[in-house]
């Protein structure tokens, strides 16, 4: 099975103590209180499950560059319907599939959704023919050794401020998955070859980042005023795109507000929105240095950056050893 062709999971369990969700009945008055958890209380199996289903959305989601992804968990007689981002996970009640209708009607409206709906993340298309061969002949350096065997790329579009019909395009190497659960900020860098401008390869991080306000500070905004100001040691960055449709937004935080959600929950759900930033550097791998006079000058620049107490000190050392 090729993990970026699967569009979502169903498992099966045959008894409903593996199910790790628990919903209690609703409350009797308006006044009572909400319920205090949505995990089963029961250790074990049901705990098993819930990483079982989490590493199957992070694999969904990571292989393909997902924006979330659907799940579906059949237990016994009845189905839970799932939807993973990176803030957290959405699930039904049971669905008693041989009575009620919204199971399969779950599927039949999967099946007419748009791509942008099912997760599908619209910045994320296959290279072109001529695409392949430069992606072939300038990344292959960069693909890990399972990746190098299938010479598989992806092309990312960025919106372009000076044209947006005509966004940027940069090839990267088709990701790995990371053994890690679909939740947080989810950095991934790959190194990239820029197609508009012919730069070769460029360095480009992604991120989920969590949003406190329309007006907080965007990590490609901080790169460029420290490029503007001539700041050493700082990548000079290219482009960034920080991007406002609903696609590229978790939606998890928005039953945050809802009076059956605990309180300690509304504290523990951030909203995040997708940014990446583009910066035409290429770092070099340690085993790749061929002198000891480019470790120093390494070792000099990260000293540099970092402003350590008595670096002044340190770096006068380091340049009359160069």
């Amino acid at each position: 099975m090729v993990p970026r062709l699967v569009e979502f999971f169903i498992e099966f369990k045959s008894q409903t103590s593996y199910d790790p969700f628990h919903i209690p009945p609703a409350p009797v008055e308006d006044d009572d209180p909400p319920p205090a958890h949505f995990l089963s209380r029961l250790r074990g199996k049901p705990m098993d499950v819930l990483g079982q289903l989490g590493m199957y959305a992070a694999v969904n989601m990571d292989s393909q560059y997902r924006t979330h992804s659907f799940l579906v968990l059949i237990i016994g007689d009845y189905a839970r319907l799932m939807r993973w981002d990176r803030c957290g996970i959405v699930f039904t009640e049971p669905i008693y599939y041989d009575t009620q209708p919204e199971f399969l009607e779950f599927f039949e409206a999967y099946d007419r959704a748009s791509l942008d709906v099912r997760g599908h993340d619209s910045i994320i298309s296959d290279p072109k023919d001529n695409e392949k061969s430069i992606g072939s002949q300038v990344l292959s350096s960069s693909v890990s050794p399972v990746d190098n065997n299938a010479q598989t790329f992806l092309v990312v579009s960025l919106r372009n401020e000076a044209d947006h019909a005509s966004p940027h395009r940069y090839i990267i190497p088709s990701p790995s998955i990371p053994p890690s659960l679909p939740v947080g900020r989810c950095t991934r860098t790959s190194v990239a070859y820029d197609l508009q401008n012919d730069r070769g390869r460029v360095y480009m991080k992604s991120l989920w980042r969590i949003v406190s306000s329309d007006n907080d500070i965007k990590e490609g905004k901080v790169y460029q005023a420290l490029n503007k100001a001539n700041v050493k040691n700082i990548p000079n960055c290219v482009a960034f795109c920080d991007f406002e449709d609903k696609y590229h937004q978790t939606q998890t935080h928005g039953f945050v507000g809802e009076p059956w959600l605990p309180q300690e929950y509304s504290y523990s759900i951030p909203y995040r929105r997708f940014h990446c930033i583009i910066l035409d550097t290429e770092g070099q791998r340690l085993q790749d240095f061929t002198t000891s006079k480019m470790m120093v000058r390494a070792i000099r620049a990260a000293i540099i950056g970092m402003c350590l107490p008595g670096c002044d000190l340190i770096c006068q050392t380091l340049t009359c050893v160069l």
